[in-house]
C-alpha cells in the first residue's frame, strides 16, 4: 500500500479520457471509461478508510468523501428538474472526482505513522523516496521549512 495509491493517478487519467471521447456515442469507451473509473475509486476509497494498525486514519477522513458525494448528489437532485437523464449524468460525472479525492486521502494516509500516539509524515524521510504530504501533529498548522525563523531574518537583513 505504500507505493501503490500515486500509481492510481493512472487509471483515474486513463477513464477520464475514454469518458470524454465516449461522451461522442462511442459507448465502448463510454462504459470502459467509467468501469475503469469505479475501480479506481473503489480501491482508493479502501486504502483511504479501511481500518489497518500501522497507518492511522483521521476521523476527517470519512467527512472529505462524503463532502464530495453530497455534492454530486444535490447537483444531480436539481438536474432531475431538467431531466432525468441529467440526474444520471450529474451522478456519473461525480466519480472522477471522487476518485481523485480518494487518491489524495490514500496518499497522505500512506505517507503517515503513528508512534505512541502521534502521528508523524514520513515524506521527508530519506528512507521514503516517493513524494507525498503526510500528516504531522507536531508541526504547527501552516509552519514549513520555507517559514523557518533563519528566513525571515535573511528577508529582513536584505531588506535594509
Amino acid at each position: 500500500m505504500r507505493r501503490a495509491p500515486p500509481l492510481l493517478w493512472l487509471p483515474v487519467y486513463v477513464a477520464s479520457e475514454l469518458i470524454l471521447l465516449g461522451s461522442h456515442r462511442r459507448w465502448g469507451m463510454l462504459v470502459t471509461g467509467l468501469v475503469l473509473a469505479v475501480l479506481a475509486l473503489v480501491v482508493a476509497l479502501r486504502w483511504a478508510l479501511a481500518r489497518r494498525d500501522d497507518r492511522p486514519r483521521p476521523r476527517w477522513f470519512l467527512w472529505v468523501v462524503l463532502g464530495v458525494a453530497s455534492y454530486y448528489v444535490i447537483a444531480a437532485a436539481a438536474a432531475y428538474f431538467v431531466g432525468p437523464a441529467y440526474a444520471v449524468a450529474a451522478l456519473l460525472a461525480g466519480i472522477i472526482p471522487r476518485a481523485a479525492v480518494a487518491v489524495v486521502l490514500a496518499t497522505v494516509r500512506s505517507t503517515t505513522v503513528e508512534h505512541d500516539g502521534r502521528r508523524r509524515d514520513t515524506a521527508g524521510d530519506s528512507r521514503d523516496p516517493l513524494p507525498g504530504i503526510g500528516l504531522d501533529d507536531e508541526t504547527p498548522l501552516g509552519d514549513t521549512s520555507e517559514h523557518s525563523e533563519d528566513i525571515h531574518e535573511r528577508d529582513a537583513q536584505r531588506s535594509r
